[in-house]
């Protein structure tokens, strides 16, 4: 229920809290419904372009980096660039509920 959605232009603002993470689930809820709702054409052939919202290294499983694709597909065992200069390889791929993946296609986040 989106009670306090305001929209500036054509953008959808909701105040959240970080600190205590008030309405942080209605955000992605926003988030997932103004995509569904876009124009934005989802090419799984394209060449494979996503966002990375952050980045960190794991003691464990070392270089690790959540994402969501913007166009093509990613997968297992692809090598990963940026700038064409090559940062390494596709280990694993974990969707948002934990599970191993072995591909992810536009809209979808993994890590």
């Amino acid at each position: 229920e989106f009670r306090r959605v305001l929209f500036r232009s054509d953008v959808p603002v909701i105040g959240v809290s970080a600190k205590t993470g008030d309405k942080i689930t209605d955000l992605l809820d926003l988030i997932v419904i103004v995509y569904d709702f876009s124009d934005v054409k989802k090419d799984q052939t394209a060449l494979f372009t996503g966002v990375v919202i952050e980045a960190k290294l794991d003691k464990r499983r070392g270089a690790l980096a959540s994402l969501v694709v913007n166009n093509g597909t990613i997968n297992v065992g692809d090598k990963v660039f940026c700038e064409n200069k090559e940062l390494g390889k596709v280990r694993a791929l974990t969707d948002t509920t934990g599970v191993q993946v072995k591909m992810a296609i536009p809209g979808d986040a993994v890590e």
